[in-house]
């Protein structure tokens, strides 16, 4: 096949309600730092302790561990969603700060200084990271990630947003899943463990990689977050580079080229992404999916449904 064919079938610190006043900081103190402490606390910790408190970890803690290493953040309120559903509403919050309480204690959990939604959002508003004591007892129990992840990061507040913006997916997609039977999400990877090479191809840097699975088939995507702070040009770039490795003939990951969902935030952002999509050439309007952020959930959802022939629940 030449290189101008397109190929590729598709695929079918312990827990606080309290924030430390602005003036008690230490000076030059951010956010950055922030993260950066959250994810290098406890990584001294020997390995015959880790494998101690791996043999203590609950089903539960060691869930809300993987979750963290799968999408390096959540909030409260999402991993009350995610990991505690099924405990009375009442008593949900007060079991979950008690599962991360105890998890920040030994240091294989930690929490940002920065609050979703502020004071008022209470514990919910926390956003918590996993910091490099429970990356080592995870890789210790169930083998390393396929990359090896920064022991700090760093992100800006935007940064951070557009994390928990990734995050959000993963956590409605857990979320209809769980209720819905007739498919799984089988795969959700962010950053180097999302990323992509081919030969000749310029590397793939989606948010995500997702795959949504039946029996019969499985519906793989790329997932670009879209928080209306890029140009088009530039968004025009990212999507010519999806386009090139559709037209390289080269198998993606789990063997299939995927599709491209663009989630985006506003009415406006929707039209113009839309917009720049028909303006590319062929297959774009078959690769690129784009979608309110609010919407992506049941994009994806419909897809895998659709592919199999599943009727909604």
């Amino acid at each position: 096949m030449s290189a101008g064919e397109w190929s590729g079938r598709w695929s079918g610190r312990v827990e606080s309600d309290r924030q430390r006043p602005a003036e008690q900081r230490r000076p030059g103190r951010t956010n950055a730092d922030d993260f950066s402490r959250a994810t290098t606390r406890g990584s001294r910790l020997s390995r015959r302790r880790l494998s101690e408190l791996a043999d203590d970890l609950s089903e539960r803690d060691r869930a809300v561990l993987d979750a963290l290493r799968t999408v390096r953040v959540l909030t409260g309120s999402q991993l009350e969603r995610l990991l505690f559903g099924a405990i009375a509403t009442a008593a949900r919050g007060r079991v979950r700060r008690r599962v991360l309480g105890r998890l920040g204690r030994v240091g294989l959990g930690e929490t940002l200084t920065r609050r979703v939604g502020g004071v008022r959002a209470g514990s919910s508003g926390l956003v918590y990271a996993l910091p490099a004591a429970g990356r080592r007892l995870l890789d210790l129990v169930a083998g390393p990630t396929l990359v090896r992840r920064r022991a700090a990061y760093t992100p800006s507040a935007l940064f951070l947003a557009h994390m928990l913006a990734v995050s959000e997916v993963y956590v409605g997609l857990s979320e209809v899943a769980a209720v819905d039977h007739g498919w799984a999400l089988a795969a959700f990877a962010v950053e180097g463990d999302a990323r992509w090479a081919a030969d000749g191809v310029e590397m793939l840097r989606p948010d995500a990689l997702v795959a949504l699975a039946t029996e019969e088939v499985e519906d793989v995507w790329w997932l670009e977050v879209d928080r209306g702070t890029e140009s088009l040009p530039r968004l025009r770039t990212m999507a010519e580079r999806y386009l090139a490795f559709a037209h390289s003939g080269e198998p993606g990951p789990r063997g299939v080229v995927p599709r491209v969902a663009i989630s985006v935030e506003s009415d406006e952002r929707l039209y113009r992404l839309r917009g720049l999509v028909r303006r590319l050439p062929a297959p774009a309007s078959e690769l690129f999916v784009v979608c309110r952020d609010d919407d992506t959930v049941g994009v994806l959802v419909d897809a895998i449904r659709s592919t199999s022939s599943l009727e909604p629940p």
